[in-house]
């Protein structure tokens, strides 16, 4: 069976990964984001990483692919490395929701596969 991914937990990956990563730069984001999904199956500790109040905003109640989780990391990541806007928790927050209205999750990796030239669901089989 395939792990799934929920909103909040995709939001928890994608704020740690962006604060265990010194260098701020895409592609570092996106290794650091792979590496948390690799290492971390309790998605619980992840989620007691960030501030509960910023998980609570999340309303989606999706159910995420490893492909899609990583294809909103890409769209998070790209819209502060494209605004230069400092990439705080709260900052993520509000970037992911806004990538989540959007896109849809298949969009999303849709998205990703056609702007990135990454083909995210022959790299992230579940």
């Amino acid at each position: 069976m395939y792990k799934k991914y929920s909103p909040k937990e995709n939001l928890a990956f994608i704020i740690v990964a962006s604060e265990n990563s010194i260098f701020k730069e895409f592609n570092v984001l996106i290794k650091q984001l792979e590496t948390l999904l690799e290492k971390n199956k309790n998605t619980d500790e992840i989620l007691d990483k960030i501030d509960n109040e910023l998980i609570t905003k999340i309303k989606n109640y999706w159910q995420l692919e490893k492909s899609q989780v990583i294809a909103y990391g890409y769209l998070v990541f790209n819209q502060f490395k494209v605004s230069k806007e400092k990439m705080t928790a709260e900052n993520i927050t509000t970037a992911y929701i806004y990538q989540m209205r959007l896109y849809s999750p298949d969009n999303a990796v849709e998205f990703v596969q056609r702007n990135f030239n990454v083909d995210l669901k022959k790299i992230y089989k579940e």
